[in-house]
């Protein structure tokens, strides 16, 4: 029994002599959030490069179909619903597509599918095995594996369908083709030496390069966007160590180096860091680790095995698989980098006539997002916290003159940006226009009190009318006064505004002086046509025309008693 006890004690000892080895840095990573909770197998994870969806499989109705949801957690959406298995789900960079393999028609052929469920196309028909398909980043390009020609090759294809290409030829197996985001290089493992080696090519066929040679396995490969850098796992120090390599076959390098296994690596887009899982601590677990062989992190710490990661495009997120009868988790690197913004004022407007205006923002932050934002006038206290939005009501302070807002934006992670600020001119004086009518050579002076641009005001003497346009702001309120001399236009009026009947004492306000009508209303800020009608205007004939009417009258009522004189 002693025996026994000290064995352990020294398994023990040396599986933390194992981690001890390993250069842990345990750094600015968030802690894992679990994605599904059912009694299912969920597997296989493929996170988009903008780190907004993974794909994965789960037989939580029986048989293998597969499913997206967005890496926060929501929007759960079933693609696939058959009797057959869909397998080894690869979602684009944009998280549009997703490709995938099934055996829905008796063999395996490869598929794809948006990623709302529409869209499903069945890419290859044959009566042998096509699998493992790796998508580009636009979801134009899918590169796979099949053994339609007898020995197993790579292949390439457009997600249309169209464009279905033998990319290798040779007596060897090939398999685990990966193609980069650009759709440019098809990493994929080959035994054409009689063990499993590394080999990249271009996607057009040419370019073949060996990238690795010698007595071991290499295997798994991952390729980078550009499609320059490819990790891999490699037996060759006799346990499972992660190697990164150029993809013309220089600058081969050692990641990991200890006496346990590091497996599944999953180089991010930019391939700047590399995620794998080990079971440096007893059971498998998940790890990142920089390009450079630098920046060790362990990203999980379970009992159970944690598996198959997938990193985005930025290395930021690492979706994976945990325990036997899976569940799908998200670990997101902590925001390092404020978020960015700005503050506009009513749209940009150099100045306003009300302390009520309109404030809109834009500010990104790419890792944690942007989360809330505060915001003061200036001389003031800052307000709370609250929730970021795309635009909101604001009121200035009082007075005349330059007014400044300020804004703080603040990420998930609790970094704040550096203030954004906008100013704008307050100026509460409405202008007073004089408007000349001229009829009949004589002029009529039509007063306009707005906050707005008054313009293009006319007289019809013919329909009883005068009609002008106001502009503004869009988005502010806007008023106008207008007062007519009674000897213009006066008994009943109307009012239109855009064509639009106004109803008085509700759309408008009539008042008359005894010598002047005056008309006032509000309105959002826009461009308004306003029409004002009368049942009076000035007459049809003016003084002149009556004068000399008159005049005529009696010169021939004079004539007339003229000649009557004469007569007699």
């Amino acid at each position: 029994m002693k025996k026994l006890s000290l064995v352990l004690t020294l398994m023990m000892l040396c599986s933390i002599m194992f981690v001890f080895f390993l250069p842990l840095v345990y750094c600015s990573w968030r802690t894992p959030s679990q994605l599904t909770s059912n009694a299912a197998d969920n597997s296989r994870p493929s996170i988009s490069n903008d780190g907004t969806k993974v794909a994965f499989v789960s037989d939580v109705d029986g048989d293998q179909e597969i499913f997206v949801i967005n890496s926060d957690g929501t929007g759960l959406l079933q693609l696939t619903s058959n009797t057959a298995n869909d397998r080894a789900p690869s979602i684009s960079g944009n998280g549009t597509k997703i490709a995938f393999y099934s055996d829905i028609d008796g063999d395996w052929e490869i598929f794809v599918i948006n990623s709302d469920g529409t869209g499903l196309t069945q890419l290859t028909h044959n009566t042998l095995t096509d699998a493992y398909p790796s998508i580009s980043d636009d979801g134009s390009k899918i590169a796979f594996y099949s053994d339609v020609g007898g020995d197993r090759q790579v292949y390439v294809v457009n997600s249309d369908g169209s464009g279905l290409t033998q990319i290798t030829s040779n007596a060897a197996t090939v398999g685990i083709a990966c193609i980069s985001g650009d759709g440019s290089k098809i990493a994929y493992i080959s035994n054409v030496d009689g063990d499993w080696e590394i080999f990249v090519v271009n996607s057009d066929g040419t370019g073949l390069t060996q990238l690795t040679s010698n007595t071991a396995d290499d295997y798994n490969p991952s390729i980078s966007n550009d499609g320059t850098k490819v990790a891999f796992e490699s037996n060759v120090a006799g346990d499972w160590e992660i190697f990164l390599v150029n993809s013309d076959g220089s600058g081969l390098t050692q990641l990991t180096d200890n006496p346990v296994d590091d497996r599944g690596p999953s180089i991010a887009g930019d391939a700047s860091e590399i995620a794998f899982y080990s079971n440096a601590d007893g059971d498998w677990e998940i790890f990142v680790i920089n390009s450079d062989g630098t920046g060790l992190t362990q990203l999980s710490s379970t009992t159970i095995t944690d598996a198959f990661p997938s990193i985005d495009g930025y290395g930021s997120k690492i979706a994976y698989v945990s325990g036997t009868a899976g569940e799908i988790f998200v670990v997101t690197q902590v925001d390092l980098s404020p978020p960015t913004g700005n503050l506009i004022i009513d749209g940009g407007a150099a100045k306003t006539d009300s302390v009520s205006v309109t404030l809109s923002f834009s500010a990104t932050d790419l890792d944690s997002g942007v989360a809330q934002m505060r915001l003061a006038n200036e001389g003031e206290l800052w307000s709370d916290w609250e929730s970021y939005v795309s635009s909101k009501s604001w009121t200035l302070t009082s007075g005349e003159g330059e007014k400044r807002v300020w804004v703080y934006f603040k990420n998930g992670d609790g970094l704040e940006s550096t203030p954004a600020t906008d100013t704008i001119i307050l100026d509460t004086t409405p202008t007073i226009e004089y408007h000349t009518v001229t009829y009949d050579q004589t002029n009529y002076v039509v007063e306009t009190r707005s906050n707005s641009t008054v313009s293009d005001l006319s007289f019809n003497q013919a329909l009883g009318r005068i009609r002008f346009n106001v502009d503004g702001t869009n988005g502010t309120e806007g008023y106008c006064d207008v007062t007519i001399p009674s000897e213009l236009m006066s008994e009943i009026f109307t009012m239109y505004k855009d064509d639009v009947l106004l109803v008085e004492n509700l759309d408008y306000a009539q008042v008359f002086n005894g010598t002047h009508y005056t008309f006032s209303l509000t309105y959002d800020h826009s461009t308004h046509t306003i029409e004002i009608f009368a049942t009076t205007v000035i007459p049809e004939l003016s003084s002149i025309m009556l004068v000399s009417t008159l005049i005529a009258v009696t010169l021939i009522v004079a004539i007339v008693n003229r000649r009557k004189t004469v007569k007699q």
